[in-house]
């Protein structure tokens, strides 16, 4: 598998279980209108971790405390496409409460339920888990041409 992209999201979690999340703008041309946490691509010799915590800032105005390992590791195959290693961090300590500055809409603290979930990109279903209990994870997805889900998959890291 050949890796063309890097990219990160951060799910920050409040003591309560709520985390920050935010709508992706319709005019985006992947996740429209999905609700989604922060996140974005790593720029040359960006670390990951680093480029975790420059999108959630741009993002949400929080600045996450995060380990320097990522939670998960999520590989994304598009069809015809590239193959995108998403890292996926958690973080349970932050500064700043979040607002919409900058590429997310309504951004704020939301429950993880079946509402929630239902409103994200189809793919979390299979992973998320992971994120909530804190457990590391790897996953497998692959989108078509269209951007539908054709499979996904998640294992716990022992």
């Amino acid at each position: 598998m050949s890796i063309s992209k890097i990219q990160t999201v951060v799910y920050v979690f409040r003591s309560d279980g709520k985390v920050v999340l935010g709508y992706q703008p319709l005019s985006a041309p992947f996740c429209a209108g999905k609700l989604k946490p922060p996140g974005g691509r790593a720029q040359l010799n960006e670390t990951p971790k680093d480029c975790a915590v420059r999108e959630t800032r741009e993002e949400t105005s929080v600045i996450p405390v995060l380990d320097e390992k990522p939670l998960g590791i999520i590989h994304i195959t598009h069809v015809d496409g590239p193959t995108i290693e998403l890292c996926v961090y958690r973080a349970m300590d932050y500064n700043s409460e979040p607002q919409s500055i900058e590429k997310l809409e309504r951004v704020g603290w939301y429950d993880i339920n079946d509402a929630t979930i239902s409103q994200m990109m189809e793919d979390n279903r299979s992973w998320i888990g992971y994120v909530q209990r804190g457990e590391e994870f790897t996953a497998d997805v692959t989108y078509d041409t269209d951007g539908n889900l054709l499979t996904a998959s998640a294992h716990r890291v022992s």
